[in-house]
């Protein structure tokens, strides 16, 4: 097999059984677009959180906006206008992602993020205490998860350890 059609498969194997099966015109294009762009923003001060629920979405970025380095925290409700915003944006310091959002698990679209941002920390939240929801999101690459019942303060402690390289699994 030639070189450029092993990288093509490469490529694609990455991508498959990810958001493109889901939206293959918008994110697949979104992710060939953005691999440039990316990797062009190294010194990226904000964070995106990404949950269907505007309340938890502006509760979580004022406690972020604490925290520095972040300096702007911007919010979508899908998985998919969260692939979009690093594409137009460029490389978040760290994505805040709900464990469940409209389009189902989000854990198939840690992949896609850490391809389009592999230095950004991936940390996502869920309300639900199912024991094996730890081992999916550590499966999936994520660099943590929190539980949305936690106290702000230990929140905060969470999102310092992440930024400073420490996993975390409550």
């Amino acid at each position: 097999m030639n070189q450029p059609t092993h990288d093509r498969l490469k490529k694609s194997t990455i991508l498959s059984g990810t958001a493109i099966d889901r939206h293959p015109s918008k994110v697949g294009y979104l992710l060939r677009r953005s691999v440039s762009i990316s990797m062009q923003t190294s010194a990226s001060t904000y964070a995106l959180v990404i949950d269907d629920h505007p309340l938890v979405a502006q509760g979580i970025e004022q406690l972020l906006m604490r925290i520095p380095p972040i300096d702007k925290v911007t919010m979508v409700s899908s998985a998919a206008d969260g692939l979009s915003a690093i594409a137009s944006t460029g490389a978040p310091l760290m994505v805040m992602m709900d464990f469940w959002l409209e389009e189902g698990s989000s854990t198939h679209f840690v992949t896609n993020i850490l391809t389009l941002a592999p230095q950004t920390r991936v940390l996502m939240m869920s309300g639900d205490n199912h024991p094996t929801l730890a081992g999916k999101v550590r499966a999936a690459g994520a660099h943590g998860l929190v539980h949305k019942s936690c106290p702000p303060e230990q929140f905060m402690q969470v999102v310092k350890d992440l930024l400073g390289g420490a996993p975390w699994v409550e």
